[in-house]
């Protein structure tokens, strides 16, 4: 009996851990720092990542702008990858994205974005339809990332 408690604890735990470290939305501006006026953009912890293109995108990150999502075969809210997170700089913009050993084996950051309101469908009659969401404040575009398991339900 003592055995099985001790175990549930564990497992509980380690659950919690796992879910409070999900990443369910774009870094905050405040969490963006340049490397030394190189271009190159990171997080703290490394795994949002961005380089600015050209001269004229220079500076501190000021503010979230948007984030871009595309669905997964079709599956329109239920499966997709969130493309990038753009923010505006002093001078021009920098598009940041997840690098983490999950988005490497998955091949692309999968997450769902069902229940989320502020995502708005563009359609296109060239591409495939995408998700935008604008917004000065990232808690409005939120997600929720998809585990390996999940992805592989689409495949």
């Amino acid at each position: 009996m003592e055995k099985t408690g001790l175990f549930l604890l564990l497992t509980l735990s380690l659950f919690s851990q796992s879910v409070s470290a999900s990443i369910n939305m774009c870094p905050n501006p405040s969490d963006i720092d340049e490397a030394q006026g190189l271009g190159l953009y990171s997080t703290p912890d490394g795994k949002w990542l961005g380089v600015s293109q050209g001269i004229e995108n220079n500076g501190e990150v000021k503010q979230f702008l948007l984030a871009l999502y595309h669905p997964y075969k079709n599956n329109d809210r239920e499966i997709g990858t969130l493309v990038r997170c753009t923010y505006k700089l002093d001078f021009g913009t920098i598009d940041m994205y997840l690098k983490d050993e999950d988005v490497i084996n998955n091949r692309g950051f999968f997450v769902s974005i069902i229940g989320s309101i502020f995502w708005h469908k563009v359609t296109s009659p060239f591409h495939d339809d995408k998700y935008v969401c604008y917004s000065t404040d990232v808690k409005y575009c939120s997600f929720e990332r998809l585990g390996h398991y999940q992805i592989k339900q689409y495949e």
